[in-house]
């Protein structure tokens, strides 16, 4: 989200770029920090599955909102609010790495580090691809074929990732639930 916001808000949306930069990537950028530093303060009272878990979903209605939402504000609001989302999403797996594999040491982090540089290339490169091949898709079937119709395709062909995320984040939870001494009654 943070790559394209200011794109597309700009080219989607028509919100003047200046507005888009501070707006919608400023304040992603501002809940992103928001939401770590609340983390971060009440890390130890927080169940970090469910963090996660929430901010899967907050940021699958942020990609869904910027995709279909005809109103220019909203979908604003939904790119600056990923931030939010997508806040405890990294923090989380190194916490949840840790927890699955106490004696991997920096070598799982190394890993960990490359598969999320892999991702955080991947995704925006997807949304550019299906940005561009969009509208000519569309444009031989005989629909409209704007810039607008292709970006808003992208966001909602990535809103996959955090899709992804939810569904790896709930098998994680219930295998860990699993295993979870039961409690006396």
């Amino acid at each position: 989200m943070a790559q394209w916001a200011s794109s597309f808000l700009e080219a989607a949306v028509g919100i003047p770029k200046i507005i888009g930069d501070y707006a919608g990537v400023g304040v992603f950028a501002l809940t992103l920090g928001i939401g770590r530093t609340y983390y971060g303060k009440m890390s130890g009272k927080l169940d970090i599955y469910k963090a996660m878990l929430l901010g899967g979903v907050i940021s699958l209605a942020c990609f869904i909102t910027a995709a279909f939402s005809p109103f220019p504000v909203l979908s604003l609001f939904a790119c600056a609010f990923c931030g939010l989302g997508v806040s405890l999403l990294w923090p989380g797996t190194l916490v949840i790495a840790a927890e699955k594999f106490p004696l991997a040491g920096t070598s799982m982090f190394a890993l960990l580090a490359a598969a999320g540089d892999i991702g955080a290339a991947t995704g925006p490169w997807t949304l550019g691809l299906i940005s561009d091949k969009a509208p000519l898709i569309m444009q031989k079937l005989g629909f409209p074929a704007t810039q607008a119709v292709g970006m808003r395709t992208g966001f909602l062909a990535v809103s996959v990732f955090p899709l992804l995320v939810l569904l790896s984040v709930f098998k994680l939870r219930r295998k860990q639930k699993k295993h979870e001494p039961e409690e006396a009654s």
